[in-house]
């Protein structure tokens, strides 16, 4: 970037107020040689002050900009910031700021819904031509890794638009976990990773605090239990009672035109599911298979698996929906008659959504269990603990999704009190509210209904005064059955100011739990003194659950030792199934897994080593699996979390043991690990050891696995390394393989995120055989897929083959895009359906010292 450019006219005005921290400082420093190919990436936590980096490129740069942000609520964030630590003190001559992308300025803050707009209007014409009349030649992007595709599009056409804009890329997490095909359109618009700012390295700076998350499980009561039990035990007489239906399996078997004449391929692959379901049922009910079902889906010499509610499930689908028109072309009425039957059978069972037959987890189950009262009684146990813990220096918070005004009771008092049947803020209130703690002081603030003690009303009016809201803009009415709290009435003038008002007195301790919704608090909205944080809410996102995660870790100057717990709520399905994929049934459990995905901190437990480790998923905390659903079990786990949570010290220790290499000058850096099952890694010598879990055998066979899986991740790095578009800084000798448990890890430290994530990505989709591989490896033991980074070209997915000679020995490497190909991928995918994928793959990020 040549620093011979003009200053534009809002440039002059900016200049940080504050110091950098060291890791701000450290990309500062590398900025020019950063921009050398016109893109900044800041990959960076939240708490570590991505949007000043933004605003401090912009000013560098020295050109006119346009920044996008994900909301509103984030784009008023950059506002804030460019006013509050960029510009003098009372600065009021803004005329180069627009928030409106249809009037454009020096600088334009807007969100992507808004340029997205713009572009369905009129393709972008006008918005275009305006932006290129300013000169406009800097493009930020804000959080650009959860951008929706028409976003993309419009990113691109407004980047070549532009006359060779620089892109500064802001984001807390690139989706280097997506298919390749989407990460390189990501890495196309914003470039290589420049920078990266993790949460280990926050904490060992001081810019977050020590933390951990918690997971408090529950089970549904009364009615809602009962009504969940019916359902699976339903569901189960169902699936007996179609397996002894030897009338209809027999008609559906005499039905000779299944499969259609000429099956496209895509056709044959889709209802995969459907025709091994029918094999099973058909095969072992009626003991015969239509010629057509035996010619693309031969299952002879197979031992099935029983017919359970997961192929009920895909049958039925077929049989009442995907190829109901088939059957009902049969001329045979007592065929007719049995359909209906089933029809009317599912119908009743409450297993039909919007044309899909779901007998695993139903909408409304999901439902129940989101919105179970038993969450209450969770918050309160909680509430309950950590008041017991930390006593009136508890700074509590509890978010959650809706408000449920209708919960108040409508008398005098709390005799005409109705049943908390849902959760939600009033309902949570409410339930704190009668349990009387004696430290406990509850308050409400969301966007529609705030409360508070009486007591902490003339504090409030105080408060607002300083900040110059009128007094006849709000009023105060006390509850009719809690007359020692009130509502606090606000007109929209000064609704901002009530907030922050209310937030001062949740930090004075006047309300030390606050109950609100996470509409509101959870984005954007800070209160350094919060140590106790609830959600909950439903949101599985990762920004949403991230943003709110993020409220409660960052650091309190005025208490330099503040440590935060983070309590996430599921309530077990009763009767839950697993399906083999990790999908609990209920759904609850699963929106978890996704949550912590997304969530880096200190584990439980030391490692293997005794080391203490930071890495992301559910196993940090040792629950990567849901306790039983009974109430011992239940209680049991959380007794044990309860007692983990209450010493708060031990958790800071272990932080410091993982951040130990971190304060020594050594930078933490993400580490990318899969775990591969070792029932995966197979071979000819490693099937006659059998499958014992002990003795001089079993050990052979997992030496052995250990030794193979590293010739066939040696094989993918070294593939790798020979793409011209993947950084070339790395070797095969880098690998990193060792058994845990009955997994083996494989990783690359060292190497760039992108190159590890390649890694990962590749060596999943080999032992896993993603949707649609172009080509195949066929062994005498099994299947496995040519990753699909080396499948697009043939000479490439040879090469790879050939390298693979020294890990598995002699092959068959086959083209499964073709008519004869397509009978390879269904024979590959069959195993692992038959088994319901028993075994599959899983990647976590471990951070480590470089």
């Amino acid at each position: 970037m040549p620093d011979t450019t003009p200053d534009t006219e809002f440039v002059r005005h900016l200049s940080f107020s504050k110091p950098w921290r060291p890791y701000q400082q450290r990309a500062i420093d590398n900025f020019a040689l950063h921009t050398a190919d016109r893109h900044f990436h800041l990959v960076a936590a939240p708490g570590s002050g991505k949007t000043v980096m933004g605003v401090e490129s912009i000013r560098r740069l020295k050109r006119p900009a346009l920044v996008l942000a994900p909301t509103l609520a984030i784009r008023e964030q950059w506002v804030k910031r460019l006013i509050d630590d960029f510009l003098p003190a009372g600065f009021d001559e803004i005329f180069w700021l627009s928030r409106d992308i249809k009037a454009p300025r020096e600088l334009t803050l807007t969100t992507y819904q808004s340029l997205g707009s713009e572009f369905r209007r009129d393709g972008g014409v006008e918005v275009l031509r305006k932006l290129r009349e300013l000169g406009v030649s800097v493009i930020v992007v804000d959080e650009a890794h959860h951008l929706r595709a028409f976003w993309w599009k419009c990113l691109k056409t407004l980047k070549e638009s532009l006359d060779q804009p620089y892109i500064v890329a802001l984001t807390a997490t690139p989706p280097v976990d997506v298919p390749q095909a989407e990460w390189n359109r990501y890495a196309s618009f914003c470039g290589d990773v420049d920078e990266e700012v993790g949460v280990p390295e926050l904490v060992a700076e001081g810019n977050l605090c020590p933390h951990q998350d918690y997971v408090y499980f529950s089970l549904p009561t009364g009615a809602e239990a009962d009504r969940l039990r019916d359902f699976h035990q339903r569901v189960k007489t169902l699936v007996l009672d179609l397996q002894l239906d030897t009338e209809f399996a027999t008609q559906l078997s005499a039905i000779p035109n299944w499969v259609p004449e000429k099956p496209s391929r895509d056709f044959l692959r889709s209802q995969q599911d459907f025709y091994l379901a029918l094999s099973i049922y058909l095969t072992k009910t009626a003991g015969y298979l239509p010629t057509a079902v035996r010619r693309y889906y031969p299952v002879t010499d197979i031992e099935l698996p029983e017919l359970d509610a997961i192929w009920v499930q895909a049958l039925l689908q077929g049989l009442l929906f995907d190829f109901r028109k088939l059957i009902e072309g049969i001329c045979d009425p007592a065929l007719q008659a049995n359909l209906k039957k089933w029809t009317a059978w599912v119908r009743k069972l409450g297993g039909i959504e919007k044309g899909r037959v779901v007998l695993l987890n139903t909408r409304e189950n999901a439902k129940t269990l989101r919105s179970s009262p038993a969450k209450i009684d969770a918050v309160a146990e909680i509430i309950s603990h950590e008041s017991s813990a930390m006593g009136l220096s508890l700074r509590a918070v509890v978010l959650t999704d809706y408000i449920r005004r209708e919960a108040f009771p409508s008398g005098l008092t709390d005799a005409t009190i109705p049943p908390l049947e849902k959760i939600g803020v009033v309902p949570l209130f409410e339930r704190l509210r009668r349990m009387q703690l004696p430290d406990i002081s509850p308050g409400i603030l969301s966007g529609s209904l705030v409360v508070v003690p009486v007591t902490a009303i003339d504090h409030l009016q105080q408060i607002l005064q300083t900040m110059g809201a009128s007094a006849k803009n709000f009023s105060s009415t006390p509850l009719l059955h809690a007359p020692d709290f009130a509502e606090i009435s606000v007109r929209e003038a000064d609704r901002q100011k009530v907030v922050e008002a209310v937030t001062q007195l949740f930090s004075s301790g006047d309300i030390n739990c606050l109950i609100g919704t996470s509409s509101l608090l959870g984005e954007g909205w800070d209160a350094p003194t919060l140590n106790t944080l609830v959600l909950a809410s439903v949101v599985g996102s990762f920004v949403m659950s991230n943003q709110m995660r993020g409220r409660a870790i960052r650091t309190n100057p005025a208490n330099p030792d503040k440590a935060a717990n983070i309590w996430h709520l599921a309530t077990l399905n009763p009767s839950w199934i697993d399906d083999g994929s990790g999908d609990i049934t209920g759904g609850d459990f699963s929106t978890l897994k996704r949550r912590f995905n997304a969530f880096h901190g200190v584990a439980y437990r030391s490692d293997e080593d005794g080391h203490a480790r930071i890495e992301n998923g559910l196993a940090r905390l040792g629950c990567d699996q849901p306790p039983q659903p009974e109430i011992e079990a239940v209680d049991g786990c959380n007794a044990e979390t309860f007692r983990i949570a209450e010493d708060r010290f031990a958790m800071q220790q272990v932080w410091k043991k993982a951040i130990a290499p971190r304060l020594e000058g050594r930078f933490l850096r993400p580490v990318r690990t899969l775990s591969t099952p070792t029932g995966l890694v197979r071979s000819r010598f490693t099937a006659w050891l059998g499958d014992s879990e002990t003795g001089l055998r079993a050990s052979a066979r997992r030496w052995l696995q250990v030794r193979q899986l590293h010739k066939i991740a040696a094989a993918i790095v070294d593939q790798m390394a020979e793409l011209v578009d993947i950084d070339p800084d790395f070797s095969s000798r880098q690998l990193r393989v060792s058994l845990s448990g009955k997994s083996i890890r494989v990783s690359l430290p060292g190497a760039a995120e992108e190159v590890q994530a390649c890694l990962v990505r590749s060596l999943a989709e080999y032992f896993d055989l993603f949707d649609n591989p172009r080509y195949l490896l066929r062994t005498k033991v099994g299947w496995s897929a040519v990753p699909e980074i080396f499948g697009a070209r043939k000479q490439t997915a040879r090469a790879f083959s050939f390298r693979l000679q020294r890990a598995i020995g002699s092959h068959e490497l086959i083209f499964a895009h073709d008519s004869s190909g397509i009978a390879h991928l269904l024979e590959a995918r069959q195993h692992g359906l038959l088994r319901h994928n028993q075994f599959r793959t899983s990647a976590c990020v471990r951070w480590e010292p470089e």
